[in-house]
């Protein structure tokens, strides 16, 4: 059985997780750190009027995180506390989800071009000692990161566990995109997730959530303050918005690392037929 990799200072106790009450209507936004899952979040904030989440700013809720940052970070209790229709976020593997799921409550799972995650987590967790003093992982230079990377030894790794757990999973209550479809395609993936979810937009939503949810359109509207805590990293050399591009890897990795890169975190997820953006 695979071990994965837990921040336990910043993570709520997995025991509360797994006997979190998921309710029909709720729905949870689930992807590997960095695989664009505060970008998918505020997206589906905006598609409906009426979701429960936190604050004047609809803020989403970690089911997984603990409540800290001096009340700056939305965790586990108030997902516990909002009444459904919640919408909220997390970075598990299958395994580590609620037990009343999938039965109860729908999933929207995004995965990413594991190189470019490899690259904005880096800066995520360079950070973290700024920010998050309870953080456990706390990576200065990238060398040593891709190496705990390959080695599984980041938040909520091995990186091809936490995916492939959901890769193979099939089931009514799950719905499966990825990073870059909805970057080139926004309005198609937006189409999709309303009818998975399967309630009505109003007239003219979906173009109004593409036009305000554009990476650079974000970075410069009130929209971004939806994410849960970007403003904990504002004031550093790195914004928790950073690029959201495509390739931003092929400008950080050598040729050595990127054939480790290919050989460890690759070729499992070939092998198993995911198909994702690689190059």
């Amino acid at each position: 059985m695979t071990t994965v990799f837990i921040d336990r200072g910043t993570v709520q106790d997995l025991d509360d997780i797994k006997n979190f009450p998921m309710a029909d209507a709720d729905l949870l936004v689930v992807g590997f750190p960095k695989s664009g899952t505060s970008w998918l979040q505020v997206m589906i904030t905006n598609l409906w009027d009426d979701w429960n989440t936190c604050g004047e700013l609809h803020k989403v809720p970690s089911l997984h995180g603990r409540n800290a940052f001096d009340g700056r970070y939305y965790g586990y209790a108030d997902c516990l506390a909002l009444e459904s229709p919640r919408l909220m976020k997390t970075h598990l593997p299958l395994e580590l989800m609620p037990n009343a799921w999938p039965e109860h409550g729908k999933v929207v799972h995004i995965t990413r071009n594991p190189k470019d995650v490899c690259i904005s987590l880096f800066h995520e967790l360079r950070h973290m000692k700024r920010t998050d003093p309870h953080a456990e992982v706390q990576i200065d230079e990238f060398g040593t990161h891709f190496e705990r990377f390959l080695a599984g030894e980041v938040p909520w790794g091995p990186y091809p566990h936490n995916v492939l757990g959901w890769h193979e999973l099939d089931h009514p209550n799950l719905l499966k995109i990825t990073y870059e479809e909805a970057r080139y395609n926004t309005a198609d993936v937006l189409e999709r997730i309303v009818q998975f979810v399967g309630r009505p937009v109003a007239a003219g939503r979906i173009a109004e959530v593409v036009r305000s949810t554009e990476f650079s359109a974000m970075k410069a509207s009130g929209v971004r303050n939806q994410i849960n805590h970007p403003d904990m990293r504002e004031d550093t050399a790195t914004p928790f918005m950073r690029k959201g591009v495509v390739g931003d890897w092929k400008e950080v990795f050598t040729v050595e690392q990127n054939e480790r890169f290919e050989q460890t975190i690759v070729a499992p997820l070939h092998a198993a037929g995911l198909d994702l953006v690689y190059e």
